[in-house]
This record gives structure tokens, C-alpha cells and sequence, in this order.
């Protein structure tokens, strides 16, 4: 996980008294030179809710990302964080086929910043949000779309670039749940 920051942790096979065991190198330290601007992505729901959690923060629920891409106090509705036209150049260009590449750097697009100030809502990358459990799995909101729109399949979920619009993720473990599509922000709870 975390290809993009070197010193990532990788297992290993190694063997102890004739027993393989695994080991997993240590975490990672920086981000990989040329990407350290870019959103944190192959990380796992569980990933984004620890990093939250040390910095004293959660992963935020759906209506706090809506409110930080639709504006505090805004009595007009937008289809997109900067208005209700869509704008090519308010988001990364849109990259399809089987090669992911690589996102933008985050606050690239300044076209696509909403009336609160915050940077790359729309299309950059699927941001997570809450974890709606049922008896038999579990799911994660995703929010803002991503700039890779991967053809060729038809199970792949579609883009939700409209500030109505949004996806789930069915998460299965830890390790099937990262995607260099998806990535999160943090929130924090305010006092009045």
C-alpha cells in the first residue's frame, strides 16, 4: 500500500528454523520524489480512520462533505463546487483504459475550488466518507469522483462528478479495499 511513498510497507517471506514466516518492512517515512503534493490513496477505509484518529480528526460524513463543496450559507443549489456549468478546467483531465497513472497535485486545478475554500472535491479522487454496516457486508460512501474513468468493464461503478451524486464501495478486507483511485480527507467537530 502507499506505491507512491517509498520505504512502503511490502511482505516478505523469510525462513526462521526452517518455518517461512512472514514480515512486513517498516511503515512508510515520505512520499515517492515528484508525488508528494498528490492525495494519499491506496489506503484502506480502516488506514484513512487511523490517520484521522492521530491527528485528532474522523473521516467526515457525507453531509460535511456536501456542505464544504455546496458553501455554508449559499441559498442557490450547485451541480458542481464552482457553480452549476461544468468546466474542463476545474479538474484534472479525465484518463481512460487500463493504465491508471498518476493524479494531479492537490490545489492544481484552481478553477475547481468551492465558495469554502477547499481544493479538488470533484474529480480528482474518490474520497471516503461513513461506513454503512448491514448483516451481510459493509460499505463506504465515496464522494468527488476521480480523474481515471477505467473502460472495458461493465461492473466498474459510474463517475459522480454532481454534488448530488455519490458511490459505495463494498469493502471486503483490508488489503481488497485500496484503489489509486480512492483516497480521504479529515473533519473535525467544531464547537458552537
Amino acid at each position: 500500500f502507499l506505491r507512491h511513498w517509498v520505504d512502503a510497507p511490502t511482505p516478505r517471506a523469510r525462513t526462521l528454523g526452517g518455518e517461512n514466516q512472514s514480515t512486513v518492512a517498516s511503515y512508510p517515512r515520505r512520499p515517492r520524489e515528484g508525488t508528494d503534493e498528490q492525495p494519499v490513496r491506496w489506503v484502506s477505509t480502516n488506514d484513512a480512520r487511523a490517520f484521522c484518529a492521530a491527528e485528532g480528526k474522523r473521516l467526515p460524513h457525507p453531509w460535511e462533505w456536501q456542505l464544504a463543496a455546496q458553501g455554508c450559507c449559499d441559498a442557490q443549489y450547485r451541480q458542481y463546487p464552482w457553480g452549476n456549468t461544468w468546466r474542463d478546467d476545474a479538474v484534472p483531465p479525465r484518463r481512460r483504459g487500463p493504465a491508471m497513472g498518476e493524479p494531479a497535485a492537490v490545489g492544481t486545478h484552481a478553477a475547481g475550488v468551492a465558495s469554502s475554500g477547499v481544493h479538488d472535491l470533484v474529480g480528482t479522487i474518490w474520497q471516503m466518507s461513513d461506513t454503512f454496516c448491514d448483516a451481510r457486508a459493509c460499505r463506504v460512501v465515496l464522494r468527488g469522483s476521480s480523474w481515471y474513468d477505467p473502460v472495458g468493464s461493465a461492473w466498474y461503478f459510474p463517475q459522480a462528478l454532481r454534488l448530488s451524486e455519490q458511490n459505495t464501495l463494498l469493502l471486503l478486507s483490508d488489503s481488497m479495499d485500496r484503489s489509486g483511485a480512492v483516497g480521504f480527507r479529515c473533519a473535525a467537530s467544531v464547537a458552537p
